[in-house]
């Protein structure tokens, strides 16, 4: 189910199926064993920005460590990282300009993964 909203220039989605959003960069890596919670886009007069929840069946600890392996090679680079917060920031390096930031919060032996994407153009594709 896809719901769109136009609220004074900035658009809303929200998704309640599994798989990847429109708003996620194809190569961007995603937990196979994730489920995707919901995504909301906001289009501006700079570019867009996109906030993504996934939930992973991964503990909080397995996911940062697919993460710290998966964004330090191919187009993607950490640029920080805050443990005590949990989160990590990142950016691609080649083909469109994308920064990020991931919030990684665990419960129990699951994951929730928020990423927060942003790009001076209208589109996340590479």
């Amino acid at each position: 189910m896809l719901a769109v909203a136009g609220i004074t220039g900035i658009v809303v989605l929200l998704a309640t199926t599994i798989g990847r959003p429109q708003c996620a960069p194809s190569d961007f890596p995603v937990p196979s064993s994730s489920t995707l919670n919901g995504f909301r886009v906001f289009e501006r007069a700079g570019g867009i920005s996109c906030d993504t929840t996934w939930e992973s069946a991964q503990d909080v600890s397995s996911a940062t460590t697919f993460y710290e392996e998966r964004l330090n090679g191919g187009a993607w680079r950490i640029t920080a990282t805050d443990t005590e917060r949990g989160t990590i920031s990142f950016r691609r390096i080649s083909g469109r300009e994308i920064t990020g930031q991931l919030l990684l919060l665990g419960h129990g032996e699951k994951s929730t993964i928020t990423a927060h994407f942003a790009t001076s153009t209208k589109s996340f594709s590479p």
